[in-house]
């Protein structure tokens, strides 16, 4: 429901600063608040998701999404869409941190089955930001350019109140591995800390790698689509169907091959590696490809391989995410990819952008070549343990690990 709002939103927003008479360049800060929220935000929504609990966080967040939402769809000015812009970065934050700690709290019931079981949950978001364009440029159509965030707001205040009445609060349970008892101020208790070890150095190597990517989409690859090979409107709209497509195959198979490598290590993360690697590597096959074609149908191809290889790798990485987060701040080291993926949002489409004038698809080259650097580095840094040692669930034991204060 959340990312299906998101992406209910996507044809919405641009048209409704136009509609109340926002230029263009005013537009793209509106548009880029809500990233800035919660780059601000993650590390003490995360904080606040470790100290009072999944739940509060989920259903605080909702509600914030809601008011933010229906602001939104009544302002008639610039600051007050800004304020509700960053509002919703706010809630957004809170949600998502809550949300990414519930779920890994799950998965450490049936670590066995972790992959799949994210491989299946990063496909609903796919199928949100696959179906929620399409909700949103119907509503826009209809009933105006405010009518998105209206119904958005409302969806999201019921699910708010679903929420608050039907899940369980995960944290402290003693029947979750994941949600150990607290160490309050504990070592891994701050992003810095956390990448003193390897393995979180690893995640944020291969976040920024898909950061780029999700950039690369939105800027690069529709520039040279439309700029160097002349596609119109109509065809850029199926390309973009079909790399959500091949990106929903993907991220469903993800999970399931992951869980199907296990076997191959005493360490079951050694599988997510291998996949995060692969696919990191095809992504930039891809675009590499891409930059070279002539024809829409070969950029297709092209990039129909970036879309599947960058569709694989996020799962994977979720999983990798959620095995080597340490107990005592579960939901502060989930934030940190997210928090590196929205920095790359805030500044890459400039870059990227920048790119693209010095060479014809210099952008997708970029991201190709941070994908191949990103894959290394991931192999490379990714071996270690949570703290020292292997874990299969997120929790190392006493024995595994060298350091007895980190412990």
């Amino acid at each position: 429901l959340l990312f299906c709002g998101v992406g209910a939103l996507i044809p919405a927003l641009p048209l409704y600063g136009k509609y109340i008479g926002l230029g263009d360049t005013v537009t793209g800060v509106v548009i880029s608040a809500p990233a800035v929220a919660m780059l601000l935000l993650n590390y003490s929504a995360g904080r606040s998701s470790d100290t009072y609990g999944r739940k509060p966080n989920i259903v605080g967040g909702m509600l914030g999404i809601a008011a933010a939402d229906a602001v939104t769809a009544m302002a008639t000015s610039l600051p007050v869409i800004i304020i509700a812009r960053l509002a919703l970065g706010a809630g957004r934050a809170y949600a998502e941190a809550g949300e990414r700690a519930f779920l890994t709290d799950l998965t450490a019931r049936v670590p066995g089955n972790r992959g799949r079981i994210v491989g299946a949950y990063q496909a609903v978001v796919a199928v949100g930001f696959v179906v929620g364009p399409k909700i949103g440029g119907v509503l826009v159509e209809n009933y105006g350019p405010a009518s998105p965030f209206g119904a958005v707001a409302l969806a999201s205040g019921i699910a708010a109140v679903g929420y608050a009445w039907l899940i369980p609060e995960t944290l402290g349970n003693a029947d979750l591995p994941s949600s150990a008892s607290m160490s309050r101020g504990s070592s891994a208790g701050s992003w810095t800390k956390l990448l003193r070890q390897p393995s979180q150095r690893a995640i944020a190597a291969a976040a920024l790698a898909n950061g780029i990517g999700r950039v690369a989409k939105v800027v690069a690859v529709p520039l040279f689509a439309t700029d160097v090979l002349g596609a119109s409107p109509d065809e850029l709209g199926t390309l973009f169907s079909l790399w959500s497509l091949g990106g929903l195959v993907a991220v469903g198979s993800s999970g399931l091959v992951v869980d199907r490598l296990k076997n191959v290590s005493s360490d079951p993360a050694d599988a997510a590696r291998i996949v995060i690697c692969l696919s990191q590597l095809g992504s930039a096959a891809g675009f590499f490809l891409a930059v070279q074609t002539h024809s829409l149908q070969s950029f297709a191809f092209a990039t129909g391989l970036w879309s599947i290889g960058f569709g694989a790798a996020a799962p994977a990485l979720e999983t990798f995410t959620q095995s080597r987060a340490p107990p005592s701040a579960t939901a502060e080291a989930l934030a940190l990819p997210k928090s590196i993926g929205d920095l790359v949002f805030i500044i890459g489409p400039a870059s990227l952008g920048f790119a693209n004038t010095l060479v014809p698809g210099g952008g997708m080259l970029v991201s190709a070549f941070v994908s191949v650097a990103a894959s290394v580095a991931f192999w490379i840094s990714s071996g270690g343990g949570t703290m020292g040692g292997s874990s299969t669930s997120g929790v190392s034991s006493s024995s595994s690990s060298s350091d007895p204060s980190e412990t």
